[in-house]
């Protein structure tokens, strides 16, 4: 096995010897690996930029080392407690990691699709994920409308009456039948916010979290 860092979204990722490429499991991206180094010598797009969380206050800065993302709350067991359950695509995962670290930094207990191991039946194991959370917050995109997986989790927690809060990365329209979904939940545009800072503290405050923090 080598390891090789993702070229989109800085991820430490594993490839069998003698593999050519690898996907990234956090944001999609195909790394095309070098033979000589084991390291991506391309990929199918160029690295995106990251949010600016340095002028973020020092009770909720934080800094993700690339190749560790932020870790998801162990749910296993008697001792589980309300989780914030999150949906995104993928290929936003630049943008979502950061947000995802604020909130367990501030003491959220935040569940996402990081580290399932190889094998796992994935539909099973994320809808029992996502019955067992105390609230969901889908990250809307252009993205994530086109994923199939996230449009399957939106359209699960409406089914089972989850409380959910949309936070729109982009100034998007929804297609008709998921805006006729959503049309009574509760939404933040990150864009409209004045700093990082605010959207953060904005959506820390928001009601349907409450239940799932620590502290």
């Amino acid at each position: 096995m080598v390891k090789i860092e993702c070229v989109a979204c800085g991820s430490i990722i594993t490839a069998n010897d003698g593999a050519t490429s690898s996907f990234c499991p956090f944001c999609g991206m195909r790394n095309v690996i070098s033979a000589e180094k084991s390291k991506p010598a391309s990929a199918t797009a160029v690295r995106p930029g990251k949010l600016d969380w340095s002028k973020l206050s020092s009770k909720i800065t934080v800094a993700i080392p690339e190749s560790q993302p932020p870790k998801p709350y162990d749910e296993k067991g008697a001792a589980s407690k309300p989780y914030i359950f999150i949906s995104y695509a993928h290929k936003d995962s630049y943008r979502v990691l950061p947000i995802i670290e604020a909130l367990n930094k501030m003491g959220f207990r935040v569940w996402y699709d990081a580290g399932i191991e190889a094998g796992t039946e994935w539909p099973d194991y994320i809808a029992e994920r996502l019955l067992s959370c105390g609230c969901f917050i889908a990250f809307l995109s252009a993205a994530s409308i086109e994923s199939r997986n996230c449009r399957q989790e939106i359209e699960f927690a409406v089914s089972e009456n989850k409380e959910i809060l949309t936070v729109y990365l982009d100034d998007i329209t929804l297609p008709a039948g998921l805006r006729m979904r959503l049309g009574l939940v509760q939404a933040m545009y990150k864009s409209r916010f004045p700093s990082d800072e605010s959207f953060i503290f904005e959506l820390s405050n928001a009601r349907i979290l409450a239940s799932c923090k620590t502290r």
